[in-house]
């Protein structure tokens, strides 16, 4: 399982993404990799910020850690998942992506019938979205 999400997925930008298509992939791809960078910072700074929450005993060997309240980010016990968020450019298709590859992160990204949901690649996204639009504007514009 994998959780990721697709930056070209913004249904507002689909129209302006053709039309820097045409201009060039170039342009495309650093608008994509800026994007990219920046809903992958988001996601880490939210990660790392802790979140209060109840205290519990949990790993071998045993130690004491905090776990995040239902609707915060994953608070980071041992860095695996924090260290598995990552990004990566399709320049064939053009698409830009930001997830990981480890499905406890799905799993804490939208909760289970026993957990709540510890988002922390949605509100990443959402913080940025709009800069991300501003970017591909000003792109689009520079490109007339």
């Amino acid at each position: 399982m994998r959780v990721s999400t697709t930056i070209i997925g913004l249904d507002k930008m689909g129209a302006r993404f053709k039309a820097m298509e045409r201009a060039g992939d170039e342009t495309m791809l650093l608008g994509l990799e800026k994007a990219a960078i920046s809903v992958h910072r988001e996601a880490i700074k939210g990660i790392q910020k802790v979140s209060s929450g109840k205290r519990a005993w949990r790993y071998n060997p045993k130690r004491q850690v905090t776990i995040s309240r239902p609707g915060d980010p994953f608070n980071t016990d041992t860095g695996q998942g924090m260290g598995s968020v990552h990004w990566e450019i399709d320049k064939n298709k053009l698409e830009a992506a930001v997830g990981s590859n480890l499905a406890k992160l799905a799993f804490l990204e939208i909760g289970t019938s026993t957990m709540a949901a510890r988002p922390w690649l949605r509100p990443a996204v959402n913080k940025v979205k709009q800069s991300i639009i501003k970017g591909f504007k000003f792109v689009e514009k520079a490109l007339k």
